[in-house]
């Protein structure tokens, strides 16, 4: 026989099949950054929206059914609000520069495994309680790159020929939004960086560090003919040197 704990829905008793949901696990990437006051304030102001969420949804849920029942949002506010938990997270944001989702992740976990000999009585038994306050935030961090894309070496396994028509498309496509988005564009072609770039982020052998920041000067609108012009040429050439030299310096 199993026994499963948790929190109940309704009272009584239920007789049926009992299906099993799991949440995907994602990974939390473990990232240096540089600006460590901008990255707190990026933590600050999610934990003020994420506590501004539970305040309305316990203002609801008290109407809805109940005080009682309405507590469990009292209980994560107290979580968001608790110093040695958000103290945690800043210090290794502050500390060992480092994103603040990893150290929000860190510092949860941290949380949960020495709730008994801190004393948390609040916390413990609420394991669960804890990792939706996690998920929240992660949530409410990750809403502030609605306006930015991530692409990693989108056109590498295409012929030159189609490769040419889609950064084409790509330039027409953000020329024409508005407001604008933010693209990270991960290549490895000098050229398709030029083309489509503001600015051009270098990166050294490993370990990974931003070895310069080119930006573009070359106006738009941009086509397959800029990348015969003089200005990027010399563009191409300063790049392609940085990259040569870290090429280098793998093979010593």
């Amino acid at each position: 026989m199993i026994t499963l704990t948790g929190k109940k829905v309704s009272e009584g008793i239920a007789i049926g099949k009992l299906s099993f949901y799991k949440r995907d696990s994602k990974e939390i990437r473990r990232i240096y950054v540089k600006d460590v006051e901008k990255e707190v304030q990026r933590f600050q102001k999610a934990r003020q929206k994420a506590l501004q969420e539970l305040r309305e949804l316990c203002e609801n849920a008290a109407k809805e059914v109940g005080e009682a029942n309405a507590a469990i949002f009292e209980m994560q506010q107290m979580v968001l609000e608790d110093r040695d938990l958000v103290d945690k997270i800043t210090g290794i944001i502050v500390e060992q520069k480092l994103n603040a989702e990893y150290a929000i992740q860190n510092a949860a976990e941290n949380f949960l495994s020495t709730a008994v000999t801190a004393d948390k009585n609040y916390v413990q038994g609420h394991d669960a309680d804890v990792k939706d306050v996690t998920n929240r935030l992660m949530r409410t961090l990750a809403r502030g790159w609605k306006d930015r894309m991530l692409m990693d070496e989108p056109f590498g396994a295409l012929d030159a020929v189609t490769r040419a028509r889609l950064q084409d498309l790509i330039l027409e496509l953000w020329a024409q939004g508005e407001p604008k988005k933010t693209v990270l564009f991960v290549t490895h072609d000098v050229d398709e960086a030029i083309l489509l770039a503001q600015r051009v982020v270098i990166m050294s052998a490993r370990p990974g560090r931003i070895k310069e920041i080119v930006p573009i000067d070359i106006p738009h609108p941009r086509n397959q003919e800029t990348k015969m012009t003089p200005r990027f040429m010399e563009l191409k050439n300063h790049i392609w040197g940085q990259v040569y030299q870290e090429y280098l310096e793998v093979r010593k």
